[in-house]
């Protein structure tokens, strides 16, 4: 590695250190007080949910819990296990840094020619990682999750899938499913073009017998974050989802962009981080990430990361509901694109 290179990884790692003792101090005068309600923030009213439902499990016994929050709509098991096991959120915070400098060795294990100065940068300053490092939550096993797919692209070892697929399955049973469906897609050699070709008809056709017929919850079925996108889902349940496609990637990237005052004129909106000031500055950091990706070529469809993500990105916007926050299983994995070479390099076999 050139000396240059080497040194800005330094300060990269200089830069990660510092992040985490100013997290550290941020968890007992911020994270802590925010959690019990005592300073007027909030963060996202699932790491409650989960601390209840390891409050439930410890009182009445994990099994009947567990069965009772196993649903497509929404699996809590993980993080509510992880808060049954550790207990405080100082010790969930511990274990989720633990996992985040597990999941950074993999990285460094994997390919010794990462440009760390522009992964840790981006991941550290999307608001994702914060509450991923710092609160009870799915997101960072999200984390350690696309770390190893990865890593898998890299080696395509079998026994790396065997892990991220289970995993994947008691995160979000969507992320499972993209991943199966993108092994079928490589092992049957469906060019990328005409992958997406495929789902996008696919989706279209089956969607309106899937959510007539699939348990996805009422929350998620009555229910939109936007008029707009109740209407959307209206008009998608009739088959047009090859034409809601383009429409719901402009609402996923820039739906609170344009509107960036909302935050900052409504007190409310201000101190509810998961729909306010998190929502925003994931849009702004996927925007910033897309765009660099594309003005440095790396939207190559002949790499399998890229059409991985093209894959995931066509069947998750189907969902009736979507959040940035969904799609930092993919933001990690254009962000190691940017940082690793030898992801740049990888090319479909022939």
């Amino acid at each position: 590695m050139p000396r240059k290179e080497a040194a800005l990884n330094g300060i990269a790692f200089c830069g990660l250190a510092i992040y985490l003792v100013l997290g550290a101090i941020s968890f007992y005068t911020f994270v802590e007080p925010s959690l019990n309600g005592t300073n007027g923030w909030h963060f996202n009213p699932d790491v409650q949910k989960y601390m209840d439902l390891a409050d439930s499990m410890r009182e009445n016994g994990a099994g009947e819990e567990t069965a009772a929050v196993i649903s497509l709509a929404r699996n809590m098991i993980m993080p509510a296990y992880v808060g049954l096991v550790l207990q405080t959120a100082a010790h969930i915070a511990i274990f989720n840094v633990a996992l985040f400098l597990l999941a950074l060795g993999i990285l460094a294990w994997t390919f010794s020619q990462l440009k760390w100065y522009v992964f840790l940068p981006i991941i550290l300053l999307y608001p994702n990682t914060y509450e991923a490092l710092w609160t009870l939550n799915k997101e960072i096993f999200v984390f350690l999750s696309a770390v190893v797919m990865t890593r898998w692209f890299k080696t395509r070892s079998s026994a790396l899938m065997i892990f991220i697929i289970p995993l994947s399955m008691v995160l979000r049973w969507e992320q499972a499913f993209v991943i199966l469906c993108f092994l079928v897609l490589l092992w049957l050699k469906v060019s990328p073009k005409r992958a997406v070709a495929i789902l996008i008809i696919g989706i279209s056709l089956v969607y309106p017998f899937a959510m007539a017929s699939v348990d996805v919850g009422g929350d998620v079925r009555e229910s939109s974050s936007s008029a707009l996108y109740a209407h959307i889902n209206k008009v998608q349940s009739y088959g047009l989802y090859f034409a809601l496609l383009v429409p719901k990637i402009v609402i996923v990237f820039l739906s609170q962009v344009v509107r960036f005052w909302t935050p900052f004129i409504n007190t409310e909106r201000l101190h509810d981080l998961h729909t306010g000031l998190f929502v925003l500055f994931e849009q702004l950091s996927i925007c910033f990430v897309f765009i660099v990706s594309l003005c440095k070529r790396l939207w190559v469809k002949e790499n399998p990361v890229i059409y991985f993500v093209l894959v995931y990105a066509v069947i998750y916007l189907s969902a009736p509901e979507n959040s940035p926050r969904y799609l930092y299983f993919l933001f990690v994995l254009i962000v190691a694109v940017l940082s690793s070479p030898e992801l740049q390099s990888l090319r479909l076999p022939q």
